[in-house]
């Protein structure tokens, strides 16, 4: 059995992660039985390890415009999945107009469905979304079977979709051999305590509500630092330079862009706190990864994250900058308590596995040749 996977612009951080999760964790029935062949950019399959069952397919107009890459699915890419006999496609995301019948469809991106997130975006970056939005839309309600990667997710693009949707919940999964921190280092109350927030520099991701509290923390004589890891935006900059004008104590924060992901674990083993203040997700995988890493955790109460963190947090609304100064005072307060948190998100994260997770999705995939 031939099963052709689209990533054509899996180029985010989460679509790239994830694709690695389930190619290099696939289960023994789909090495054993079948040959996946795999369309996406070079830069991509460079990060793919080699394998006998996987078949790479180099997509050469990566770099051209949306519109480009939306009509070479459409036109060109069900040929090359037809004459290499593929049974079936996986598309890793839904913005794609590939017409094959027997395809699985996931769902990854929330923010074509966020009006409220995108509404003070510029107006390029707002049209893209709703295109976005309209191409997804499209897709889900065409493919044979449709991937969710949360509850949340779910619940909040179904209105969109037709009623009778064929669909499944399938997590990401987490890399636990390189997340091992297995608890939170135990230090004392004098001692300078790190607070680390790795996501890009988007105005929906709250950077300056963060640097605001942490100021305030700062300011009622709490020793700490921050360290925000993630690349600037253009979106974001005029935000960001507004808080760092606002506060006194610029040498206690640190910017860091341009990290690989393989550099993340050393940054959270040598993190005491660790904060997510998101306000629009699917499924964020760096939270998993503090999850893995046994940190206790500050986190945003907005889209998937109580669902995936459970009781084993302590939650804040990210759009107001004095409710994270409470979560992280409380935190720094009570060292039982981050203990505590510590070791309930390391457990809960040994649920999400990567060899699950891609064993669900070609289970899925394979359901619809029956």
């Amino acid at each position: 059995m031939n099963i052709a996977i689209n990533a054509n612009r899996a180029k985010s951080g989460g679509g790239i992660r994830h694709l690695k999760g389930i190619l290099n964790n696939l289960p023994d029935y789909v090495k054993n039985k079948h040959k996946i062949h795999l369309w996406s950019h070079e830069q991509l399959l460079n990060q793919i390890d080699p394998n006998d069952c996987l078949i790479k397919h180099k997509y050469k107009l990566s770099n051209k415009n949306i519109l480009h890459q939306l009509l070479w699915e459409k036109f060109k890419l069900i040929d090359e999945i037809r004459n290499n006999n593929c049974d079936v496609l996986i598309n890793i995301d839904a913005g794609s107009l590939c017409t094959f019948k027997k395809s699985i469809t996931m769902s990854r991106d929330m923010l074509p469905f966020e009006p409220n997130i995108i509404k003070d975006f510029p107006f390029k970056y707002k049209f893209r979304q709703i295109l976005l939005r309209y191409i997804s839309i499209n897709s889900l309600n065409k493919a044979g079977k449709v991937i969710f990667l949360t509850n949340y997710a779910y619940q909040n693009i179904r209105k969109y979709l037709k009623r009778n949707i064929d669909f499944e919940i399938v997590p990401h999964g987490v890399d636990q051999t390189s997340f091992n921190k297995n608890s939170i280092i135990s230090r004392e109350k004098t001692l300078e305590k790190t607070i680390t927030y790795i996501s890009p520099f988007l105005p929906y991701k709250h950077q300056d509500n963060v640097i605001y509290a942490f100021n305030l923390l700062k300011s009622k004589g709490y020793k700490i630092k921050l360290k925000l890891i993630g690349n600037m935006t253009d979106y974001s900059k005029d935000s960001i330079k507004k808080a760092f004008n606002k506060i006194d104590l610029k040498d206690s924060i640190q910017i860091l862009e341009n990290i690989s992901q393989n550099q993340i674990p050393k940054y959270l083993n040598k993190t005491d706190i660790f904060i997510f203040a998101s306000s629009c997700e699917n499924m964020p995988n760096t939270l998993l990864e503090a999850m893995a890493s046994g940190l206790p955790i500050a986190c945003s109460n907005m889209g998937p994250m109580p669902e995936i963190l459970k009781d084993a947090g302590v939650y804040f609304n990210p759009h107001d900058y004095s409710s994270i100064y409470k979560s992280l005072k409380k935190l720094l307060d009570n060292e039982s308590l981050m203990k505590e948190l510590s070791q309930k998100a390391k457990n809960i994260s040994k649920k999400y596995t990567w060899l699950e997770s891609s064993e669900s999705l070609f289970k899925a995939a394979l359901s619809l040749l029956n």
